[in-house]
């Protein structure tokens, strides 16, 4: 790879747009400047297009092995370049369940020549036998980035005490989902006043309230990681705040959905706005967005999981959970924040709690970036859809802020 992105811009120390020009050569950041690099070498015309560190959403559903009628490794990484990521990690919930060295072994081999870099976050229990830990400490060896619950999976709090307890000495983050399945089966709505327009039971938020104070007390016996994934609740804030104060090794993320949306786009029946966890009250929504201006909540995924129409097109209370996003939610995350900190998420915030690396635009440095057009217009529809599903609160809809280009493994793909 030897290219010139000329015209590019970056945002400069006093906030101002810079423009510059960028050399990659052998994969690496061979120059950025005002100068025209004087080099025989492939051009592509930025066209102003301002660029940051690589994009990273740690939490995607690529559904390999088992389910690639919804989505497959090719397919998720065309949506995660499309999207802007350099960066991707893939969660167990497969078939069978991503709980062993070979599988993950299988994802490795399968990603090694897609572009985005693609981690893997296997099972830390076994399938079929959810009281009995995976090979942790052989896929920590062998590259896991951190060992994830099965969305389908309900713990034990003695599984999750072992669990940390075992992991600690690898430092790897345990991420545990909040939504309690137990208390209310068959639930999928906030319990709030929109369950009650539907006629339908609610999920209180207590529910995900325990659960994260149980965890938290279980991290602070153990003082191992870990990663409470799906925060919904604003009643859940205060408690990782002070586990945070406390010094404790904690992180936790929210979709991008929750930041968006509240219980009222239920009163639709459509199935797109069934999440895992529910959309809950306006309350908690815009709590959950001070957390994320204050860096409470650590990290903002596009919780992508992708299902075929039959599963989406049917009676709410039969439909899966869950929409694809990693392709929009960055002009999402520009409906709530600024570009410049929706950027922040992206680059910088989602990649501190898992250990990878903030670089990729020093000279030197392995080449790890995303290209943006922050005022660009565009409609997700059908053509500009990249994966194998279609389940998205956003189809049709007209989007204001597009990722254009990546460079990352030696390679780079332009959109702009």
């Amino acid at each position: 790879m030897d290219v010139i992105f000329k015209n590019a811009q970056r945002v400069g120390p006093k906030g101002q747009p810079e423009k510059v020009h960028l050399h990659i050569a052998n994969g690496r950041v061979a120059y950025i400047g005002h100068d025209m690099p004087n080099h025989a070498a492939e051009m592509v015309d930025t066209k102003g297009a301002f660029f940051s560190v690589g994009w990273f959403d740690p939490l995607a559903n690529f559904c390999e092995p088992g389910l690639e009628h919804k989505e497959d490794i090719e397919s998720g990484a065309r949506v995660a370049i499309r999207g802007g990521f350099t960066r991707v990690g893939v969660l167990p919930d497969t078939d069978p369940v991503l709980d062993s060295n070979p599988q993950l072994a299988y994802i490795v081999e399968r990603s090694r020549g897609v572009l985005p870099h693609v981690h893997v976050l296997p099972s830390f229990v076994k399938r079929g036998n959810h009281g009995e830990l995976s090979e942790v400490l052989e896929m920590e060896e062998a590259g896991a980035l951190a060992f994830a619950q099965p969305r389908s999976v309900m713990l034990h709090s003695s599984v999750v005490l072992k669990s940390m307890e075992y992991l600690r000495p690898t430092g790897k983050r345990l991420v545990l989902y909040v939504n309690d399945k137990k208390t209310v089966p068959g639930a999928f709505v906030h319990e709030g006043m929109a369950n009650v327009q539907m006629g339908m039971r609610g999920i209180p938020d207590f529910c995900e309230e325990v659960l994260v104070k149980q965890y938290i007390e279980l991290l602070r016996y153990t003082q191992s990681s870990c990663h409470l994934s799906g925060i919904s609740s604003r009643k859940s804030l205060p408690y990782i705040e002070k586990a945070k104060h406390e010094g404790l090794d904690i992180s936790c993320d929210v979709s991008v959905n929750q930041l968006l949306f509240n219980e009222y786009h239920v009163l639709g029946f459509d199935t797109n706005y069934k999440l895992e966890p529910p959309l809950r009250s306006e309350d908690d929504q815009l709590a959950l967005i001070e957390a994320v201006k204050s860096g409470l909540i650590d990290v903002v995924t596009a919780q992508h999981q992708p299902h075929e129409a039959d599963a989406k097109r049917t009676e709410i209370h039969l439909a899966e959970f869950g929409v694809i996003g990693l392709q929009t939610v960055f002009p999402l995350l520009c409906q709530v924040f600024s570009v410049e900190k929706a950027v922040e998420i992206l680059a910088v915030h989602n990649r501190r709690p898992f250990g990878v690396a903030e670089k990729g635009l020093n000279v030197g440095d392995e080449a790890e970036i995303t290209f943006y057009m922050p005022d660009t217009t565009w409609v997700f529809d059908e053509a500009a859809n990249e994966s194998k599903s279609a389940n998205s609160m956003s189809m049709g809809k007209l989007l204001k802020g597009k990722a254009v280009g990546v460079v990352a493994k030696g390679q780079f793909a332009w959109y702009g």
